[in-house]
């Protein structure tokens, strides 16, 4: 099984089910060796991800974890992948039990920025995932087909969000409101994925006060067309992270996943 597994993630293309396939190959050499080995294996050399409210690289994250029996089991649900074919996303649920015999423990939906190498390896450039009590049935992955334009800078995004910072500071629904697409995923702790715009934005309707963010990494596809912003953000005095995946529609950039603890 494990030859087979590591043959296929190997020969991974630059196809939206290529992306699809390494996802799952990286679940399954969990299964097969362990969790820190899977993801030393499966990230990019700048692959990031958050712990305590920071930003951490993944390598030295994972170097400096031990070994152990604990099981950490995920599955794609939506995914969706840049007109470059080598940059895009996965979300979908994970479970996590102390050992195969344990019951489950954890539950949440984990979120994982892709990028394909020259040689069609599929590395993540970012994952990150949030924690909710109710069980996802997702079986069959969704590929989200949304229209696209290039040509977007990386400058342009780093802009939207600045506009999407300064608003949530004064009115996070607003923010939301007014970034959202047509076909956004919303991943709040908490919460199972929101898809719909009455479920994106019910979260918001108890908080009074705006949050802050900042910006402390990015990324975007080598045509323009997808990216994301990762940083820090304060709610209640109370600091966490966000990861938000832009996609460059025709009316600009609009939010495609939403990964945030409020």
């Amino acid at each position: 099984m494990m030859s087979i597994i590591f043959c296929t993630y190997l020969n991974a293309q630059k196809t939206i089910d290529g992306m699809i396939a390494t996802e799952k190959a990286f679940a399954q050499y969990a299964m097969d060796k362990n969790t820190k080995q899977a993801f030393l294996q499966f990230m990019d050399t700048a692959g990031m991800q958050f712990t305590e409210g920071k930003p951490i690289k993944s390598s030295d994250f994972w170097v400096k974890r031990e070994e152990n029996k604990t099981r950490l089991k995920w599955q794609p649900q939506f995914a969706e992948i840049s007109g470059s074919n080598d940059f895009g996303y996965t979300t979908g649920p994970w479970t996590f039990q102390n050992t195969d015999a344990d019951t489950i423990a954890g539950r949440g939906q984990f979120t994982t920025v892709w990028q394909a190498n020259d040689k069609g390896e599929w590395k993540f450039l970012v994952d990150y995932g949030n924690n909710y009590n109710g069980i996802n049935p997702s079986q069959a992955v969704q590929k989200i087909k949304a229209a696209k334009k290039a040509k977007a800078t990386v400058q342009s995004l780093l802009e939207v969000q600045e506009l999407f910072n300064q608003l949530a500071a004064i009115n996070p629904q607003a923010a939301y409101q007014k970034y959202l697409s047509a076909q956004s995923i919303l991943n709040f702790n908490g919460l199972l994925p929101l898809t719909k715009t009455f479920e994106q934005l019910s979260p918001f309707n108890e908080i009074t006060g705006g949050i802050s963010f900042n910006i402390l990494g990015s990324g975007i596809s080598s045509v323009g067309d997808m990216g994301y912003v990762y940083g820090a953000n304060l709610n209640k005095e109370k600091t966490d992270n966000y990861l938000h995946i832009w996609r460059h529609e025709k009316a600009g950039w609009k939010l495609a996943v939403v990964v945030v603890y409020l």
